[in-house]
């Protein structure tokens, strides 16, 4: 069953720009979707998994998922909550253009998803500002970014993965990866106070070095910067959606104080929190504030 709607922000013969709502329940069972078009999605907010090819991956805000067309996912959602996306859907001659650039004979993503660099989440930010100032006369600066914003994150595909394995590597790495998203869950899920790295450790049966040693290897970053990474994107979205008390939000997301959240968000962004939220114009398009979870950890299948 369906649980989710999209609401069209800008289209041109280009591209379309949508922002997806789903409002799932915590459910283990899922629902499958054909995707009727190629598309390339960046997590806003919430949790969820998607089943590919028998294989669970997550999706937070730290991801960006590339989705070909006539793909079968089935979606999965660990934790309360729901989730909401920004969707970047090419026109099929726009995104081969784009694709000639990085592999002359692609004609399909050759990933499922990547971890978003910090740079492509203000891009992302200033393009939904852009789409919610459309009556201001923005549309030019709205296709443009939206197809510059599309080659940053298909370049970001074809960015060089890890080397070829043996068939007892892909099982490391398989089971690897299944540590690492079970980690990645139970710190979404604790964000505003994340369990102690031999807590963790001790929740997938490993030591605390060789975690953080995958946990790297597979995501990219530490661990102590992934937490950061969700902090500041639900604080950038909590800002948009009309967050006045900065106090508030700063213990909410885990901070010690004001002074500390405003450091590392100037940090991130560039910016003051005050200053992000002055510049932005509030589109009827924005989703609803959803508070951090608190709940237990469940296992992710």
């Amino acid at each position: 069953m369906r649980c989710y709607t999209y609401k069209s922000l800008f289209h041109s013969v280009s591209i379309e720009l949508k922002v997806l709502h789903c409002t799932s329940p915590a459910d283990h069972v899922g629902f499958e979707d054909e995707h009727e078009a190629s598309r390339i999605s960046l997590v806003r907010s919430g949790v969820f998994a998607r089943v590919i090819r028998e294989s669970s991956l997550l999706a937070d805000p730290t991801q960006v998922l590339f989705v070909n067309r006539g793909a079968v996912h089935r979606f999965v959602h660990p934790l309360e909550g729901g989730d909401s996306c920004t969707i970047l859907e090419p026109a099929p001659g726009t995104l081969l253009e784009i694709f000639w650039h990085f592999c002359r004979e692609a004609q399909r993503f050759p990933v499922d998803q990547r971890c978003a660099p910090v740079r492509i989440a203000r891009v992302h930010y200033e393009l939904l500002r852009l789409a919610a100032r459309r009556n201001m006369g923005d549309d030019l600066a709205a296709e443009e970014l939206c197809l510059n914003l599309c080659t940053d994150l298909v370049q970001l595909a074809y960015h060089n993965g890890p080397a070829g394995r043996t068939a007892s590597g892909c099982r490391a790495a398989a089971a690897h990866r299944r540590v690492v998203e079970r980690v990645r869950l139970a710190l979404n899920a604790h964000l505003r106070r994340p369990p102690r790295l031999s807590e963790l450790a001790q929740m997938v049966n490993c030591s605390a070095f060789h975690l953080s040693r995958v946990f790297r290897m597979n995501v990219g970053m530490t661990i102590r910067a992934y937490v950061a990474r969700l902090r500041l994107a639900a604080a950038a979205r909590h800002l948009l959606e009309g967050e006045n008390d900065l106090a508030s939000l700063a213990l909410e997301l885990g901070y010690y104080d004001q002074s500390h959240f405003t450091n590392a968000f100037v940090s991130a962004w560039g910016v003051c929190p005050s200053g992000l939220r002055a510049r932005w114009r509030p589109g009827r398009h924005a989703p609803g504030r959803a508070s951090v979870s608190k709940r237990p950890i469940p296992r992710l299948t």
